[in-house]
């Protein structure tokens, strides 16, 4: 579940109200070899509270660039970003809470010699779609 709606309305949420992009920085699925940016990907998360509907997802955000400093650069602002924010909507989820839960890890190179970041975030929300 790579491209989950949770993630496209996170990456919408992030390029809408910071300096990424979507489409140009920042992209909702799997890394792309060859291609400097921001990759959102779903992380395993446990199911969502029967009760409450509340869903714990956590997102980790690789940074690929052929210039390190722009990767951390690029990740720090996704961290400044959603760490400890709280109260927030995107179009079809309300976040009660966002939390970082690590520093960026560097994971090396890849076979192109690009540098790889991670961040991983985790979001604490509910659907704002109707249940039937």
């Amino acid at each position: 579940m790579i491209n989950t709606p949770i993630v496209k309305d996170i990456c919408k949420f992030l390029s809408d109200y910071s300096s990424l992009t979507l489409k140009t920085d920042l992209y909702a699925g799997e890394l792309k070899r060859g291609v400097n940016g921001v990759f959102a990907i779903a992380a395993p998360s446990e199911a969502p509270d029967k009760e409450t509907g509340i869903i714990y997802q956590s997102i980790e955000f690789w940074a690929r660039n052929d210039d390190t400093e722009k990767a951390f650069t690029h990740l720090t602002e996704i961290y400044n970003f959603f760490d400890r924010r709280h109260h927030y909507s995107t179009d079809h989820y309300f976040i009660h809470f966002s939390h970082c839960e690590s520093q960026i890890e560097d994971m090396d190179k890849d076979s192109e010699n690009a540098k790889l970041l991670k961040l991983s975030v985790r979001y604490i929300l509910n659907s704002t779609t109707a249940i039937s």
